[in-house]
């Protein structure tokens, strides 16, 4: 296993930053309350909001899920991580760190400022990496010397898409196959870590969630609520560790005295395990 250097990863100069346009892990940032995020995030989150005050939950019950799911496998003696979903709070690397002081974490964005953010939580030796890759354009993730170097593929790696795969383009149809080219590049015994937003269960809702999609699409070209077995489709050649596919707060157990909005409903999470 090679040990990259992380100045290496990310150029010096990181082109053309869009900061008069919004990206969408700005505008959670921003519904989140935190402050990586410009004026036009700030005014796509204040449609989001006018349409749905908890919209931000879809985003913070995903994170806690992710947070439960990293150390769970970390106790697991998983020791390779890549996280297509940098967070600038509580990064992945914190978490798997914590339960293993040599796990390695490997961070892919496509996103310039993103990068810029992953690329300052790196820690100042091996264990920590970030790539820049399409994490949609499966291939031009898993063709990139640096990310095949860095990671033993011959072990189980956890792959965690828990946030973007509700802006994957196309259809669910779509989601699934490139889910299903993830697993692939994965030996077996590696685990996928995903999150979804499930479709309401009354009408009124929906038409809430329908709003909230017309949104997203219009300003990003994607954003979608999907099915149940929409979502149980991501796992491709997968079992699911218990408790299976459920609300985000409900793993890895359901938690009591907590009365949950619709947003929290439709945050939806499970790990699958390769075999």
């Amino acid at each position: 296993m090679t040990r990259s250097s992380p100045a290496a990863i990310v150029p010096d100069a990181i082109p053309d930053l869009c900061l008069a346009e919004a990206r969408i892990w700005r505008v959670w940032n921003a519904l989140l309350g935190e402050k990586d995020n410009f004026a036009a995030d700030r005014e796509v989150a204040a449609r989001l909001l006018r349409l749905s005050p908890q919209i931000g939950d879809l985003a913070s019950t995903s994170h806690s899920f992710s947070q439960h799911v990293c150390e769970y496998l970390a106790m697991q003696e998983i020791d390779q991580f890549i996280d297509c979903n940098p967070r600038m709070t509580n990064p992945t690397h914190d978490t798997v760190q914590r339960v293993n002081k040599n796990a390695r974490v490997l961070y892919v964005s496509g996103d310039p400022i993103e990068l810029a953010h992953a690329q300052a939580l790196l820690n100042p030796d091996h264990r920590t990496h970030v790539v820049a890759a399409n994490i949609f354009n499966v291939k031009e993730l898993y063709v990139r010397t640096d990310a095949a170097e860095y990671l033993d593929w011959s072990r189980p790696i956890a792959l965690l898409l828990t946030g973007p795969l509700p802006l994957a383009p196309g259809t669910a149809a779509n989601a699934a196959a490139i889910m299903k080219a993830h697993v692939d590049q994965l030996c077996p015994g590696s685990y996928t870590a995903v999150t979804h937003w499930l479709q309401p269960s009354t009408a009124a809702k929906r038409r809430t969630a329908s709003l909230i999609e017309d949104e997203l699409v219009s300003e990003f070209g994607a954003g979608r609520f999907r099915t149940r077995n929409e979502i149980k489709a991501l796992f491709p050649d997968q079992v699911l560790v218990d408790p299976g596919l459920v609300q985000c707060d409900d793993w890895p157990m359901k938690t009591d005295g907590h009365k949950r909005n619709w947003v929290e409903k439709s945050s939806v999470g499970a790990l699958g395990r390769k075999v």
